[in-house]
């Protein structure tokens, strides 16, 4: 993966975050997003289990791998209410 790749999911992440902050998505909206959301973590999950000696970009694709996560468990605690 490369740098341009994580800071798309970065921008994306931030996207989402504010738009589950601001209670701005639908049923219909967040299970798209939950479908990108599992596109994006399987990408970090891949790209941060491959042997990568640079120990920022591990730190960054597990940070990348967190928010996403914790995204999705927003959003399913929130389908769960609807």
């Amino acid at each position: 993966m490369t740098w341009f790749e994580m800071e798309q999911i970065e921008r994306y992440l931030d996207w989402l975050e504010t738009q589950l902050d601001q209670w701005q998505l639908g049923r219909f909206q967040m299970r798209m997003q939950k479908a990108e959301l599992a596109s994006a973590l399987h990408k970090a999950e891949i790209a941060a289990n491959n042997d990568t000696s640079n120990s920022v970009l591990k730190e960054y694709l597990v940070e990348l791998q967190r928010r996403s996560c914790q995204c999705r468990r927003q959003i399913d605690e929130r389908l769960k209410l609807r």
